[in-house]
């Protein structure tokens, strides 16, 4: 089962998955993780090196389909030219990281999946939209069979106070916060993320994802919240785990 996270930047997408990913190891479900392992626990060189192989694997597996996402991301007319290849490179290795890991059994936890890979690209266009039907029908094609989308939802304040609290600049709208930008970043941010959440809302609304909601808006609840992911999650993967399947625990 592919479950991918969407989400502001500062919605705690990562943190959230983290959770989840424990209360499914909890009740013995494999769990892989694979976008945070590359980004947050590799080397910079190790993480640059395992991204590029992915993407140019997937580029010389499926060179039409990279050409397709390559004429996409230039046409959205990126802020910075070298912003286009590294947005082009990212959606390749996203889309082969999910091939690769979907042949193995088990759930597999995107904290920085598809969707969110869409708003990036569309956060540094000049072009006003980015999510065409020609894309949204790539995007249901390339997901895999079984796929859960989670939106992370969480209040504009709670957002920025956890993005100047981050260290580092690790994403271009934590930089634009910490430049004093954060009200026209954030609103942007927001304005961005209605479009993609459109898209998660058809693909659901036509039976080819799901799509679950939670709140990340109180630190407090976070177990809460991945308990009923994980209650939502379990009796979706395939009748071929039925001892995965029993290893639920119903609420109540």
């Amino acid at each position: 089962m592919h479950v991918e996270f969407l989400g502001l930047a500062g919605a705690g997408k990562s943190t959230v998955s983290g959770a989840v990913g424990a209360v499914l190891r909890e009740r013995r479900i494999p769990v892989t993780e694979p976008t945070y392992r590359l980004d947050h626990l590799a080397s910079d060189h190790t993480r640059r090196a395992l991204k590029f192989w992915y993407s140019l694997r997937r580029a010389i597996r499926r060179p039409w389909e990279g050409a397709r996402w390559a004429r996409t991301v230039f046409g959205s007319r990126q802020r910075a030219w070298v912003g286009s290849w590294v947005e082009t490179m990212n959606l390749l290795y996203l889309l082969e990281l999910m091939r690769s890991e979907s042949a193995v059994p088990g759930v597999h936890l995107f904290d920085q999946g598809l969707f969110q890979a869409l708003w990036s690209l569309a956060y540094d266009a000049a072009a006003a939209h980015v999510i065409s039907p020609p894309v949204l029908e790539r995007v249901r094609r390339s997901l895999p069979p079984i796929s859960v989308v989670i939106v992370v939802e969480t209040s504009l304040a709670t957002a920025r106070g956890r993005l100047r609290e981050r260290p580092g600049a690790t994403s271009r709208l934590q930089r634009d916060v910490a430049a004093g930008r954060a009200a026209t970043a954030l609103e942007r941010a927001t304005a961005i993320l209605r479009p993609i959440d459109a898209a998660a809302s058809q693909l659901a609304s036509e039976g080819r994802i799901v799509l679950l909601r939670v709140s990340n808006d109180n630190d407090a609840d976070l177990l809460g919240a991945a308990t009923r992911i994980a209650d939502a999650v379990v009796p979706l993967l395939p009748e071929a785990h039925p001892g995965v399947r029993g290893a639920v625990r119903h609420p109540g």
